[in-house]
């Protein structure tokens, strides 16, 4: 049971990471 959620941890981690990289870049260059 924890190891499952565990690796949905680390799932939705890797998603929030590759998602907010570009976001945070776009940000970066419009200021």
């Amino acid at each position: 049971m924890v190891e499952t959620y565990r690796n949905w941890l680390w799932f939705f981690g890797t998603l929030a990471v590759l998602a907010g990289l570009p976001v945070t870049l776009a940000m970066i260059l419009e200021l």
